[in-house]
């Protein structure tokens, strides 16, 4: 059985920040990431919530169950992830009631918190500090429904959780990255450019070895574009390489206001079966490029 490392949230839990912002000041945003996988029954959730005192809300949800899927796109209010329709708790539940579909979802922490913010990896927007930005797999549990089909949910996952200055347009001109479990290790990193000129790469691996870090990551890329495989290098110099094996479905996020003129970021996310020297695992892949045509 794969280890728990803690038994609360710690920096995963913290709390929505109450701001009252400058009319001039950039978007604060505080979000939030839950997404699941239980590949024995074909069942993954995804649940992003973003609130902000200053800039766009969204909470999105995507389910499904044998490649039956939902969606669900609603605004929280500024200082909340909960809408009308899902109930996020920062403790590790998440409850959705949607129209044909419903979730209810724990959990739990398991291996270690991978702390972006100390290894300065995010760019900073202006002036401004940079996000706090933290990451932790999981194990999920609970259950699942859609339609009548209504599934026992076990499985991991992995938790996100960032706040700060933020405005994904303004930062990034192309990104890629993703989470991925294993039975017994967890790996999650993140490879952009920004400004034109800047390429950063960063994350976490953390197997039967310990906890390491990413210092560079390489993609091959399918037909399409999407991901077929990645390798990368750790802090000591050793090198990890993995295959995407198969595909699940996918769906397009969104990070920036309604309607807007001007540049956009344009986020694709899919679900992966993945291949490599820590065994199968799966996990989410999302791919991000600024879109300047107008």
């Amino acid at each position: 059985m794969t280890k728990l490392a803690a038994t609360e949230w710690g920096a995963l839990a913290t709390a929505i920040h109450h701001l009252d912002p400058d009319p001039t000041d950039p978007p604060w945003k505080d979000n939030c990431w839950f997404v699941g996988w239980d590949a024995d029954r074909s069942a993954y959730v995804l649940i992003h919530a973003s609130t902000s005192p200053n800039g766009p809300t969204r909470t999105r949800v995507h389910v499904e169950i044998d490649r039956r899927e939902r969606d669900l796109v609603e605004e929280p209010p500024g200082d909340d992830f909960s809408t009308a329709h899902v109930a996020v708790d920062l403790a590790g539940r998440v409850r959705v009631d949607g129209p044909d579909f419903t979730v209810d979802l724990h959990f739990i922490p398991r291996l270690s918190a991978f702390n972006y913010t100390a290894i300065d990896l995010i760019p900073a927007l202006g002036d401004r500090p940079p996000l706090d930005h933290w990451q932790q797999s999981a194990r999920v549990y609970g259950m699942v429904r859609i339609g009548n089909e209504e599934v026992a949910f076990d499985g991991l996952g992995f938790r996100d959780r960032t706040w700060g200055w933020r405005d994904e347009a303004a930062q990034f001109d192309e990104y890629h990255g993703g989470c991925v479990t294993f039975p017994d290790a967890a790996l999650t990193l993140i490879k952009f450019g920004a400004s034109g000129t800047r390429v950063g790469v960063g994350g976490f691996l953390e197997d039967s070895e310990g906890l390491r870090q990413v210092i560079d990551c390489e993609v091959d890329r399918n037909s399409a574009g999407l991901l077929a495989g990645i390798g990368i290098t750790l802090n000591d110099a050793s090198h990890r390489s993995y295959d995407v094996e198969s595909t699940g479905s996918g769906l397009w996020m969104h990070f920036g206001p309604t309607r807007r003129r001007g540049p956009a970021l344009a986020s694709y996310e899919e679900f992966l079966r993945f291949a490599g020297p820590d065994g199968i695992g799966y996990g989410v892949w999302e791919h991000g490029q600024l879109r300047r045509l107008c």
